[in-house]
């Protein structure tokens, strides 16, 4: 009986674990999101200074100095 009642309010507890993931998981999402917004807008009102990052081999893509956001204009739009 004791071992059941044990069992039981790990049971809940997990529930309630698993609700608060859950609930966290929905703010990154929307956070996600709004970041991504504001990247767009950041895009489109940067007066940019592009420059190539020197020290990353593998980047072909310039980086605003002022914004630091990379010149990819099919992905802010």
């Amino acid at each position: 009986m004791e071992n059941t009642l044990l069992v039981e309010k790990m049971l809940e507890k997990k529930k309630e674990i698993q609700k608060k993931i859950r609930n966290f998981e929905k703010q990154i999402t929307k956070l996600t999101k709004d970041n991504k917004a504001l990247e767009n807008e950041i895009y489109k009102n940067c007066n940019h200074n592009w420059e190539r990052d020197w020290e990353d081999r593998c980047c072909k893509y310039k980086v605003c100095t002022i914004c630091k956001l990379a010149n990819m204009p099919n992905v802010y739009n």
